[in-house]
């Protein structure tokens, strides 16, 4: 019960304006992201909210705007998130109606994040106990809440798990689809931000699926085209542009260089398609 299929958040920043709790994962949202932190400010301000920040770090961000700072030992994000959804479901603070309805997995959930007491997880991410307590109770009792992701969890030790937990925290709070709720899982480079943001997820507009003929032709409606002449394409990702190229289909290729080929899960292969072009 972990991820929402698909690369975009499901929050806004209207849920920022909104929210009484911002969670702050790995994102030290004052030096990356200067305006949003100023809105962040304003919204915690304004509603008379709090800010918890998870960072082994002191940064700006925990200094200027941090009620709780969560210093946590480098490559300990998961057994944080176990610790703290070990204490919202002992605490009776999950929403078991929302949790039968809308999600698959509860049950092994429970049964691993028991194995993380308090105890054991103030041990291990080496932090007060009664940070992790009060982490908890907020999140816990806070129903206008906000998370963000940035780096320090997703592109960190156990990243997709430690990730994917944050989400789990609001699926079992019902703290989703709601004024002020939601996990915004951010990304690094600006372009990619951008996609998410107007949710494009590098392809059609609100995640629209090309496969399927309701969602095209509500797009044709908004775009004022004529569906019956329109061709939507399935994008392609990078993976399947460099197979292409591999099979000589392709004998240029303009390239936006954010993320280096060392991230690229099949990096080998890419590097050797790339050879092929003359440059």
């Amino acid at each position: 019960m972990a991820n929402f299929g698909a690369d975009g958040p499901v929050a806004s920043y209207v849920d920022v304006d909104q929210a009484d709790l911002l969670c702050l994962y790995g994102h030290n949202v004052a030096e990356v992201q200067t305006v949003l932190w100023e809105r962040m400010l304003a919204a915690k301000q304004k509603n008379g909210g709090r800010i918890i920040v998870a960072d082994p770090r002191r940064t700006p961000t925990v200094r200027q705007g941090a009620d709780l700072h969560l210093q946590l030992h480098v490559g300990t994000n998961v057994a944080l998130m176990n610790g703290i959804i070990h204490l919202l479901i002992a605490r009776g603070w999950v929403n078991r109606d929302f949790i039968s309805k809308y999600t698959v997995g509860f049950e092994q959930l429970d049964a691993i994040t028991r194995e993380y007491p308090p105890e054991r997880v103030a041990e291990i991410c080496d932090i007060p106990k009664s940070d992790l307590e009060t982490a908890a109770k907020w999140i816990g009792t806070t129903p206008r809440m906000v998370s963000t992701v940035l780096q320090g969890f997703y592109q960190s030790v156990e990243a997709t798990a430690s990730s994917s937990l944050v989400n789990t925290v609001h699926l079992l709070l019902g703290a989703i689809g709601k004024p002020g709720a939601g996990p915004l899982l951010m990304a690094g480079q600006p372009a990619a931000m951008a996609n998410r943001e107007t949710g494009a997820g590098g392809s059609y507009p609100g995640y629209r699926n090309p496969h399927s003929e309701t969602q095209m032709r509500d797009l044709c409606r908004h775009w004022n085209l004529d569906f019956d002449k329109s061709h939507p394409e399935v994008p392609k990702n990078i993976l399947l542009m460099m197979e292409t190229a591999e099979r000589a289909r392709s004998s240029s290729c303009g390239l936006s260089a954010q993320i280096r080929s060392s991230a690229c899960p099949t990096k080998t292969a890419a590097n050797e398609s790339c050879a092929g072009f003359s440059w």
